[in-house]
């Protein structure tokens, strides 16, 4: 038997959207990034994991500041394999010979920036694959996995052709209906919120990190591969108790202000507030412990009658008019959605 611990995306930063604070010795998010690893490595120590891997993106940059290194000193390593996926932020893209993974070389660890296959036992063999730039092109999954009889698990950083990102549908990467013929189970990263869709596990990122990232429909988890000997692949999720939870809220009514009363812990809101609610909203969010950071639009209305709609004047949100035109109408780069991201967090 062998068990393998799976976490992904904890791009290491020293900030990270709206939480910039200082905290008792490092930022308050790189303090919840050591906090969240050390639950994690312990958590790979007491489930007896031979093996970890780290599916991409642990860094935010190729670049790291004198914060994020001395930072990494706190975590607490289980001394057991590591396997680190090179991602698109840790990396140049170009080459991912070149990236701030190479850091953890020196930590009995592998970092993997081509393609690799490792076989579990004789009945399955597992496939790592970090980040590979697509074109907007589908990529042949079977160009990285072999043909036989024997159970194939995959390890991902990489776009998936089919899958809703937001309110678009991605075209490129590997496709969906490639991954469920060929794959017993295809772990992927890359993707922050996290799901399972058939054969299809998307980690999502071990904390939140900004508001694209929805705490009302999804968790913040690791996971725990176990492979029997016979061949039965069993995969255990466990929720990241310190994680940070992302929430959006448009407040246009007393029902919108009770949904601040059923926040996960340490909740982290994006308010556009109606005028006539903002004091209420205020005093709410004071005497909620679980709100440890939040900003706050308010939004002015126009006059109006009973029988008139009871929208924002104008809708209101006119940058978040124009974000949802670009996300609903068109396909956006990387680049244009991390633009539009910077946009609506500025």
């Amino acid at each position: 038997m062998i068990k393998i611990g799976i976490s992904s995306d904890q791009h290491w930063s020293q900030n990270s959207s709206i939480l910039r604070r200082q905290g008792k010795t490092y930022s308050i998010r790189l303090e919840n990034l050591i906090k969240s690893m050390n639950w994690f490595e312990k958590l790979t120590e007491m489930e007896g994991c031979e093996m970890t891997f780290y599916l991409g993106d642990f860094f935010d940059r190729p670049d790291l500041n004198a914060q994020e290194i001395t930072a990494l000193s706190e975590i607490n390593w289980f001394n057991n394999k590591k396997y680190f996926l090179v991602g698109n932020h840790e990396s140049s893209m170009m080459d991912l010979n070149f990236s701030s993974t190479k850091i953890f070389e020196k930590l009995n660890s592998n970092i993997v920036s081509e393609p690799m296959k490792m076989e579990a036992n004789e009945l399955v063999d597992m496939y790592l694959l970090p980040y590979m730039s697509s074109s907007n092109k589908v990529i042949p999954l079977d160009n990285f996995i072999e043909k036989n009889d024997k159970k194939k698990i995959v390890f991902s950083h990489n776009d998936i052709a089919g899958i809703q990102y937001g309110k678009f549908t991605s075209t490129s990467g590997f496709s969906v209906d490639d991954i469920v013929n060929s794959c017993t189970v295809f772990i992927n990263g890359h993707l922050h919120n996290g799901q399972i869709l058939e054969n299809i596990v998307l980690v999502g990122n071990l904390t939140g990190q900004n508001f694209n990232e929805d705490a009302s429909q999804y968790e913040h988890v690791a996971y725990i591969l176990t492979i029997e000997d016979d061949g039965k692949i069993t995969l255990e999720p466990y929720i990241n108790p310190h994680a940070f939870n992302f929430y959006k809220f448009y407040i246009n009514s007393l029902n919108d202000i009770k949904k601040l009363n059923d926040l996960k812990h340490n909740a982290v809101l994006s308010l556009m507030c109606n005028s006539n609610f903002t004091q209420r909203v205020k005093d709410t969010i004071a005497q909620n412990k679980n709100i440890i950071e939040y900003r706050l639009q308010t939004i002015y209305r126009k006059e109006t009658s009973e029988e008139e709609d009871d929208d924002f004047i104008g809708n209101g949100d006119h940058i978040g008019q124009f974000i949802n035109y670009v996300q609903t109408k068109l396909e956006p780069s990387k680049i244009l959605t991390e633009e539009l991201n910077i946009l609506y967090n500025s």
